[in-house]
This record gives C-alpha cells, sequence and structure tokens, in this order.
C-alpha cells in the first residue's frame, strides 16, 4: 500500500494534520514514536482529580487558536494574570512596590514588542538578544528576564529579539483548568494512530518515500514530520545517503528546543485558604508571585490556583533542564525548598501530591519547546519549509507568529497538509 501522506508524530501538529487529512479524504497513516498522544499537550490528575498539565496549559492566540472553538461546558477556564506579587527579604512586598514591579513589566513588555517588530522586519544577522535589546531600560529588569527564562525556554541572552517566543501578542492568556492537553484531544476526535512506533529513517531516494520503522517499512507519496528540533538534532531519524540539505541542518541548528517545566504542589484541602493568602490579596490565578533571587535559580509561583490548593512553580532554561536531568525528586525537592521560604515549612509538610514536567529527559521529546538563536533570523521560516515538495516540516518550532503554542502546532499541522492536498488537485 502506499499512502497519500505519512504523518511523523501525535502531538498537535500531527493531530492538526491528520484530522485535516480526514476531512480532505486523503490516504493518510499518522504515527507516534511513544506510547500516547499528545506530545507536550498532556493532562494528568492530581490528588482528589485536580488537572494538572504537564505542558501547554493557556489558551492563546485569541481567533488564530482553533481550540477556543471547542470550548464547552466541560471546559474550564480560569482569569487572565492581571498583576504579579513581589516576594523579597523574607516577605512580600507592600503593594506600591508590586505596583511599580507591574508597571516596569508593562513597560518592558511595550519595548520588546516593539523591538520585536523592528528586528522582525528587518531580518538582520545582527539581531540583538533580548537582553541586549532590553538591558538599562528600566528598574526590576532582571526580573522581568527570569521570567522570560520560562517564557521562552531559555536565557534572553541566547534568545533573538525577533523570535515571536515570550510575547503575548492579544493579552489573553487564559489558563485551562480543566486542562489543555483534554482540550486538544477532543478537538482531534477518533483518530487512527499508531502508537509505539518510531522512525528510524525516511528515504526520499525513490519514486515512494520509505519510512522505515521498528514495527515495518510503510510506502507513501508524502510525509509531514512533526518532531521537535532536539529529536533532529539528535539524529534519531536518518534521511537516506543524502541526508537533509544544508538549509534544513541550519534552520534546525538555529531553533533549538529549550527547556521550560513546572512543578505542580497540591497540598490538604484547605491548608492555603488557613494560611490566608486569598483573603490578604496575595494568592489566586490572578497573580504571578515573583521571587528576589540571588543565584542562578528562577521560578515564578501561581499560589492557591485550581480547587485552591495547588501551587505551581514555573522554571526555564539551563536551570530547569539542570533540574530536570536530576530527576523528579530533585525538581520536587527544589520547588518545596522555594515555596517553604514564602509559606513556611509547616504548610510544605500538608503537601499530599506532586507531578514535574518530564520532557527534557525523554527521547522523544527532548525539551519544552523552541527558541530562536540568534543569528539565525529566518531559521523558523527555513524550518517550515517542504524537501522537494516530498518531505513537510509541522510543529511549535515552526508555526510563525504562534511559535511555541499548541494552537501554533496544530495549525502547522494543518498548512502541511493544505500544501500536499493542493499537490494532488
Amino acid at each position: 500500500m502506499v499512502y497519500d501522506v505519512v504523518i511523523v508524530g501525535a502531538g498537535a501538529a500531527g493531530l492538526g494534520a491528520a484530522s485535516h487529512a480526514r476531512s480532505l479524504g486523503l490516504n493518510y497513516k499518522l504515527i507516534e514514536a511513544g506510547s500516547r498522544i499528545g506530545g507536550r499537550a498532556v493532562t494528568i490528575d492530581l490528588a482528589s482529580g485536580q488537572p494538572f498539565d504537564l505542558g501547554c496549559h493557556w489558551l492563546q492566540g485569541g481567533t488564530r487558536n482553533p481550540f477556543q472553538a471547542c470550548v464547552d461546558t466541560q471546559t474550564q477556564l480560569g482569569p487572565l494574570v492581571r498583576n504579579h506579587v513581589l516576594w523579597r527579604d523574607g516577605s512580600f512586598a507592600h503593594e506600591a512596590l508590586s505596583k511599580a514591579l507591574d508597571d516596569a513589566f508593562d513597560a518592558l513588555s511595550a519595548l520588546h514588542l516593539s523591538h520585536h517588530r523592528r528586528w522582525a522586519k528587518a531580518g538582520s544577522n545582527d539581531e540583538p538578544s533580548i537582553r541586549n535589546a532590553l538591558s538599562n531600560e528600566h528598574d526590576f529588569e532582571n526580573h522581568y528576564f527570569r521570567l522570560l527564562t520560562h517564557e521562552c525556554a531559555a536565557e534572553p541572552e541566547r534568545v533573538s529579539i525577533s523570535d515571536p517566543a515570550g510575547i503575548n501578542f492579544d493579552s489573553a492568556d487564559i489558563p485551562v483548568l480543566s486542562g489543555y492537553g483534554r482540550l486538544i484531544e477532543r478537538a482531534a476526535g477518533v483518530l487512527d494512530v499508531t502508537l509505539d512506533c518510531p522512525v528510524t529513517k525516511i528515504d526520499l531516494g525513490g519514486a515512494d518515500i520509505l519510512v522505515e520503522t521498528q514495527n515495518g517499512t510503510l510506502r507513501t507519496r508524502h510525509v509531514i514530520l512533526t518532531v521537535s528540533t532536539a529529536v533532529l538534532a539528535m539524529e534519531h531519524i536518518s534521511f537516506g545517503r543524502a541526508g537533509l540539505p544544508n538549509w534544513k541542518l541550519s534552520a534546525i541548528e538555529g531553533v533549538p528546543t529549550g527547556s521550560s517545566t513546572k512543578v505542580g504542589l497540591q497540598f490538604e484541602t484547605g491548608t492555603l485558604a488557613r494560611l490566608g493568602l486569598a483573603q490578604n490579596g496575595l494568592a489566586g490565578a490572578e497573580q504571578l508571585v515573583i521571587v528576589n533571587r540571588n543565584d542562578l535559580s528562577n521560578g515564578s509561583w501561581h499560589l492557591a490556583t485550581g480547587d485552591g490548593d495547588l501551587c505551581t512553580c514555573y522554571i526555564g532554561g539551563a536551570f530547569s533542564r539542570e533540574l530536570a536531568i536530576a530527576g523528579k525528586a530533585a525538581q520536587v525537592a527544589w520547588a518545596k525548598d522555594d515555596l517553604a521560604k514564602i509559606l513556611g515549612s509547616d504548610a510544605v509538610d500538608a503537601v499530599i501530591a506532586t507531578e514535574t514536567t518530564p520532557f527534557d529527559t525523554m527521547e522523544t521529546l527532548g525539551g519544552g519547546y523552541s527558541y530562536l538563536r540568534v543569528g539565525y533570523p529566518d531559521a523558523r521560516n527555513a524550518l517550515e519549509k517542504p524537501v522537494e515538495d516530498r518531505l513537510f516540516f509541522a510543529g511549535e518550532a515552526c508555526a510563525g507568529v504562534d511559535a511555541t503554542t499548541a494552537h501554533g502546532a496544530w495549525n502547522s499541522g494543518l498548512r502541511a497538509m493544505d500544501q500536499i492536498h493542493l499537490l494532488y488537485r
């Protein structure tokens, strides 16, 4: 059998491509190296059924996000993050100082967006990093840079100012409290997918493309490859005698997969209410706690979210990867120590469930999401371009203005499938 298209990877991009292939009437095969669908979009349950997203959690992109249409009575959405609370010197800062932090973040975000638009339009190899573009502009910039280290999955000195990563274009990051991973699975519907089927080789040398897997060889006219740039860089998949062209290898090098992880700590029911955090206006889904730090760590906190007894820490960059490689116990231990400084050790003793993002140590993923390195201004566009109009690429790394997002990955799968469909007209 010769398929119209083989889709490699059942994350958001692969699911989007497969659902579109089905609607277009194309003969497709969806294969996934892992034992589940969703990729970095996965929701698990903590104690008492509290949903926790290991990866994507925020409904972004406004009307560009197709998952908005899937929001129904089963979907619980949280409020937007409206302000930041500063914790330093052993206590929460007074209201005026936290207001100054918010004002500085607003000013830096506006400046960030302005510089981004300028350099993205220029497309120059001389574009600065985010840190170089924004340094010495406002107070609290180091707090802003630490927060961006999670949002960009890398330190701002590594990320090009022309990268859309870390920029909220719509001012609407809506948390999906019932689980973004489950929302994406619902959007995909029932698809025929072959799990536990890693690809070892894609050979473009013949009239048909040969996709070699551990379960046998598939013949197809086209391939949509949705694996992360980390997987591509690790060369787990070979591409025949010719390999990938140099321009594609350069694109992979220019858009590495960074580290963006979370640690969720769930407390005994009522613990955080007894601490009076909500009453004092210091917790809840609308507020993000920014911790003043004197070391190389980073991590910001949502306190008392979800069912009111969940605290989530957001960590990024080299520090995030170091913790992830050390393992779940190390991630949880660091987060507990960090939160104990804020809530007290007695409160942390009441933690009843923990979960952490494992993606950095999974060979099928290799990290959180991508970032654009300085000196590679066109790498995201080049990554999306097909090879010989036979091998197509999709995923968050080549999602244009929506890079690093789940909806951007899904839409890139749709675009790739549309390109293939045009070849049959």
